[in-house]
């Protein structure tokens, strides 16, 4: 049957922000595609998911090129559910992508060259069946490519039109503050910083929430609920479908345990 989206989608409930200092509105709630997503997972259940979640005023989609199982398969399958039911809705739509950590063998596959972001973008472009992204982040600081050499890249994907904002995930502090300053001299400043939080993992408060504070930039939280942790999904034991049975994932059984529960 022909997907037809609710018409009070932005209407019933959801709570919109506006992402720093700049005309972006997010939804509260956004959609990850973080190891939900992937060849390992039910196509039909995650496009029940995503309509869904785009029923009810979720219009902010988060992928990244290696996201999965196996890497690239999340891309895939959102550009499937594209072509199937959002094709002509994608204005309504805010979708991200990252690049930065392994994603095919050799010497380029990982970090943040201009080679393997150059490669990765027009690489998740045509998995995701999208002309442009609205917004692409360097996916982390790797330690050895020079921070010069990452943000140009990013500022000439914005300049080539292939992503309409920048983001950037995972950097230290010094690092995420020479960066900043970068992107704002170039005229292609940060739209969005991204990393981990949640109760369990409140690193972020210490300096980074302040600094993008002050520099008016959006703050977008990946595992708010530690992967399921923080959520009841563990309360009766490690259900046969969930991250932590999956000996691929990055949530362990180990980490199911009563004081983290």
């Amino acid at each position: 049957m022909e997907y037809k989206p609710q018409p009070d989608r932005y209407t019933n409930g959801m709570l919109y922000r506006r992402c720093g200092d700049s005309g972006i509105q997010l939804p509260v709630i956004s959609l990850g595609f973080w190891h939900n997503f992937g060849n390992t997972d039910c196509y039909a259940t995650g496009l029940e998911l995503v309509e869904y979640a785009f029923d009810h005023g979720v219009c902010h989609f988060d992928l990244a090129n290696n996201y999965g199982p196996p890497a690239g398969s999340a891309e895939e399958n959102f550009g499937r559910m594209m072509k199937q039911s959002f094709a002509a809705h994608r204005d309504e739509m805010f979708i991200t992508s990252k690049a930065g950590h392994e994603m095919w063998p050799g010497p380029y596959g990982g970090c943040s060259s201009r080679k393997n972001l150059m490669a990765s973008i027009d690489q998740s472009l045509k998995r995701m069946n999208l002309d442009y992204v609205d917004l692409f982040y360097s996916h982390r600081y790797d330690g050895i490519t020079p921070i010069d050499e990452t943000m140009q890249a990013l500022v000439d994907i914005v300049r080539q039109g292939k992503a309409l904002y920048i983001g950037l995930s995972k950097y230290p502090v010094d690092k995420l503050l020479y960066a900043l300053n970068y992107l704002h001299e170039a005229g292609v400043p940060c739209l969005a910083y991204q990393d981990r939080y949640n109760m369990f993992d409140r690193h972020i408060e210490k300096e980074h929430l302040q600094i993008c504070m002050e520099k008016g930039i959006g703050v977008v939280a990946f595992s708010p609920l530690a992967q399921g942790i923080l959520s009841s999904k563990y309360l009766n034991g490690i259900p046969a479908d969930s991250r932590a049975a999956r000996p691929e994932g990055y949530l362990k059984q180990s980490d199911v345990t009563p004081d983290k529960i």
